[in-house]
């Protein structure tokens, strides 16, 4: 009845919101601040007022240029970037990224977006957190948000030099250290935070986890719905720290080869709060090819926790984190599809090559996690069977190799790893054993 309840009050919310798209594309109203780059280079007395408040702009320095240059759209998600340029007299230039909102193509997509709270989320942490040098985020100079319509602007830091790495190719072992330490740096400093815009930052309703389950298809839905609801309870339950969630490589910025510049976060939009090493589990599980995963997972796991407790954190000892790591990845097979139920991430014919090739990176990485799952241990965690549960999750690898062929020498891999070191391939089974071990 609950699961019935919450689905048609979702229902109601997108076809309310629909309305409220649809408003927003036909009256197109004007706002305190500008809601794309070409109203950015209308408007720049904005941007420069907000220079100005920061202190990055003199309140005497003469701007002799105000340049703004869209960015290409990113290789699969639709937000609006912008570089931009303010050059000063004397030779001095501000560099500075501008983010917008997304325009998605359909009334349907736009109320998802705005359902989903994507908007408020990252302007939320912006304010709150944008100020701080010392955390892996751009500072941020304005973040100015229509909360009704999802509309929202941001004027950040630019950072350079820099090192982006596609999804693709996945994240290399040791620039997963400056993650790792990027991670723990995070996490130290919002365990347990009460005090800013952080902590409005709620976690989703359990009565919505249950309608997702529910939503999950075929014949084995009820093993992974049981498998989703306990991960995500375990989650709730944990220590409670500012979570990027959505930490893939396709969301970090390295510096570059000669180490110039600063790790940095970037897209913020499915920040929350939960268990800390949801973002490290999500990240190995997501952008670290399986090989790079089974050679480096222990010792990046010891590198995280070890920071952690030099940061401060106190109470959480290694194997505590490595259980609750081990259930963030059972999390992650279970919540990897919702990014791409985004508008954000909608199907274009711009954005079709990208989009596909971080699908197959995904499939490739989660179909070897799968196949070192230690099933015994995930079925007495979820209180399922382990035989239905390790059948169920042979056909569901069964069907990612007949959509992504090229999962198949992932499987075979993972199947060998998987026979020479049995359960405890970090990631996926019982990292704890095999970290006391080395």
């Amino acid at each position: 009845m609950k699961i019935a309840l919450t689905g048609l009050l979702v229902r109601i919310a997108i076809a309310l919101l629909m309305v409220v798209a649809w408003l927003e594309r036909t009256l197109r109203p004007r706002r305190s601040f500008p809601r794309d780059p070409e109203e950015l280079r209308q408007r720049h007395g904005w941007a420069l007022d907000h220079l100005r408040a920061a202190g990055v702009l003199g309140a005497d320095e003469v701007v002799v240029g105000f340049e703004v240059e869209r960015v290409k759209q990113q290789e699969a998600f639709r937000s609006q970037v912008a570089k931009v340029d303010v050059r000063c007299e004397g030779g001095r230039t501000i560099a500075l990224m501008a983010k917008f909102a997304p325009q998605p193509e359909s009334l349907r997509e736009h109320a998802v977006y705005l359902l989903q709270q994507n908007a408020p989320k990252e302007v939320a942490i912006y304010r709150a957190l944008g100020g701080r040098s010392e955390l892996p985020l751009a500072r941020c100079y304005a973040a100015e948000i229509h909360p009704l319509s999802g509309g929202f602007c941001l004027l950040l830091e630019r950072l350079q030099p820099l090192r982006e790495i596609p999804e693709s190719d996945g994240c290399p072992a040791d620039l997963a250290g400056l993650a790792m330490d990027a991670f723990a740096t995070l996490h130290a400093a919002t365990w347990a935070d009460e005090t800013t815009e952080v902590a409005t930052l709620g976690r989703t309703p359990p009565a919505v986890i249950d309608w997702l389950a529910a939503q999950l298809p075929g014949a084995d839905a009820p093993l992974f719905a049981a498998m989703l609801r306990a991960a995500w309870h375990h989650d709730a339950a944990g220590s409670c720290a500012l979570l990027h969630s959505d930490a893939r490589v396709g969301n970090m910025l390295f510096p570059d080869e000669e180490g110039g510049g600063r790790f940095a976060f970037i897209d913020w939009q499915a920040a929350r709060r939960g268990h800390a090493v949801f973002d490290v589990a999500y990240f190995f599980t997501l952008s670290l090819e399986p090989e790079v995963r089974r050679s480096h997972g222990d010792a990046l796991l010891r590198r995280y926790h070890a920071r952690l407790v030099a940061l401060g954190v106190r109470d959480y000892d290694l194997a505590t984190l490595c259980d609750d790591f081990r259930m963030a990845v059972l999390l992650t097979l279970g919540f990897v599809t919702l990014p791409l139920m985004s508008a954000e991430a909608s199907r274009t014919d711009e954005n079709l090559e990208g989009i596909d090739a971080l699908g197959t990176a995904w499939a490739r990485r989660m179909v070897a996690v799968v196949e070192e799952l230690d099933f015994a241990w995930v079925a007495a965690r979820c209180g399922v069977e382990a035989t239905a549960l390790r059948a169920a999750f042979g056909r569901s690898n069964d069907g990612a190799v007949a959509d992504f062929p090229v999962a198949a020498a992932d499987r075979a891999a993972a199947r060998a790893a998987r026979e020479r070191c049995g359960v405890g391939v970090v990631g996926a089974t019982d990292p704890q054993s095999r970290i006391e071990g080395a």
